[in-house]
């Protein structure tokens, strides 16, 4: 250990440089005269960033010792005597923690800049303190090695007399080994040729297993075996039920029947005078559980005498012939009336009413009346003046008949043409004003339905009039 070169790394803190700069190229130059080695130097920001560093070249195998560098300087506070003693204190845990030595080559606390320029030399004092660390720690580890090989030579001595002196070490002969001797005097009496060399112990073991599997059972057991065996396989005689628990059970069954009988008849007479029940609604009739009134009302779904209806939990039940009446009322609903010329396509609807109205567009109608007539209104011919930027002069969308075929489809697309033109252009000069303005607020203009209002947007969001933001449900629009 004496021939070999210690290797140092160096942990040094970039904080006052000038100072630390110093310490590393001092440490360098005693390191050399002291014939060891600087294997790695490490820079850190400060001072309090030294034990992270300490701890990385710890954990290298190269690396025997460090030494660490650095200058805390005054200030205003006492924020340098707090650095100095929480890293000072978790340098020495590392040194221990890795059992490797850690030299404190770090000056300050309460010390000037021109203070610090003097105490350069702690580097060197900290080369010195860790050279002189490792030393020792190599000379203990000597000292193990030397005891651990002193006490194999002895217990390998103490080995060889015992086998010298009787043949065997005294652990051999607790196992129960034998010697070349025993071996040789145990072949010549006979002994001992199946198993050569095997411990007395194992052999007793063996036999003593050996003699239990060989045992028979008594000669009676088997015989009485076998009578059991045929006692278990025959059949146990069946217990015959007496005749007057059958009939009373018998008896019970027939009443139970006849109650529920007698609950399916009142239930079709409430049928048929309310038309439907409820299960709560039997519950009170009888004064019953539901599971009770479940039994009649299952039974009389199975004979088809009534029909569920509904879904839980307004389910109800009606007869069996009212559901069929229900179907067809509804398929005579759907039925639709055959097409005239000039007239929309409308189903039959009771209690509706037909209106016609004459306009400068021509005759609208609406509904259907079923049996009674009311008389034609007719409205005067007067002309309403037109609003500047409106279209529409007459009544708002959701009020406007379906048109007869009275007109052409082309004249029709011609006005809606217009109306859309007068729209955008009351839409843009509202915005102008406004800075935004929303669908609802567009359908308040015209007095329109919102598919209108939105037909119109859309138009001017194609051309590039506007454009829409916002999230859904708080969408508005703004000048292009």
């Amino acid at each position: 250990m004496e021939g070999k070169k210690i290797s140092i790394g160096i942990v040094a803190a970039e904080f006052n440089y000038d100072v630390t700069y110093a310490m590393v190229e001092l440490a360098k130059e005693h390191a050399k005269f002291l014939n060891a080695e600087i294997v790695e130097v490490m820079k850190v920001p400060g001072t309090y960033d030294i034990p992270f560093g300490v701890k990385i070249l710890l954990s290298k195998k190269n690396i025997d010792c460090i030494v660490t560098l650095g200058a805390v300087i005054e200030g205003q506070t006492e924020h340098d005597d707090i650095i100095t003693q929480q890293a000072s204190r978790k340098i020495m845990d590392l040194s221990l923690e890795f059992n490797k030595p850690v030299a404190l080559g770090i000056s300050g606390p309460g010390m000037s800049r021109l203070e610090a320029h003097e105490r350069v030399d702690y580097a060197k004092r900290a080369v010195e303190a860790v050279v002189k660390m490792c030393k020792i720690k190599f000379a203990g580890e000597e000292s193990e090695e030397a005891k651990t090989k002193e006490k194999i030579e002895e217990s390998g001595k103490e080995a060889d007399k015992e086998k010298a002196e009787g043949g065997m070490t005294a652990e051999e002969k607790a196992e129960g080994w034998m010697t070349a001797e025993e071996f040789m005097d145990k072949l010549r009496k006979g002994k001992g040729k199946k198993r050569v060399g095997r411990p007395k112990k194992a052999r007793e073991v063996e036999k003593s297993e050996k003699g239990k599997r060989k045992e028979k059972a008594p000669a009676g057991v088997k015989e009485k075996v076998k009578q059991t065996n045929e006692v278990i396989k025959e059949k146990i005689p069946k217990t015959e039920i007496p005749k007057e628990d059958v009939k009373e059970e018998k008896a019970k069954g027939k009443i139970i029947k006849g109650i529920n009988n007698k609950r399916k008849e009142k239930i079709i007479e409430e049928l048929k005078q309310k038309g439907k029940i409820t299960t709560a609604e039997v519950m009170k009739m009888f004064k019953v559980t539901r599971k009770a009134v479940s039994i009649p009302i299952k039974q009389l779904l199975k004979e088809r005498q009534i029909t569920k209806i509904g879904e839980h939990p307004k389910t109800y039940y009606v007869l069996a012939g009212v559901k069929e009446e229900i179907k067809q009322t509804n398929e005579i609903v759907k039925e639709e009336i055959p097409k005239e010329e000039g007239k929309a396509r409308i189903l039959k609807k009771p209690k509706e009413t037909k209106v016609e109205i004459k306009t400068k567009e021509g005759t609208k109608q609406t509904g259907d009346i079923p049996k009674t007539e009311i008389p034609k209104t007719e409205i005067p011919k007067t002309e309403i003046p037109k609003e500047e930027g409106k279209g529409k002069t007459g009544m708002p969308k959701k009020q406007k008949e379906i048109k007869t075929g009275t007109e052409s489809e082309a004249k029709k697309e011609k006005e809606i043409k217009k109306i859309k033109k007068e729209e955008k252009e009351k839409i843009i000069e509202e915005l102008k004003q406004k800075g935004k303005i929303t669908t609802g607020y567009v359908m308040k203009m015209f007095n329109v339905a919102k598919s209108t209002a939105w037909i119109a947007m859309n138009e001017l969001l194609k051309e590039g009039w506007i454009v829409r933001k916002g999230k859904k449900n708080e969408t508005y629009y703004i000048l292009a």
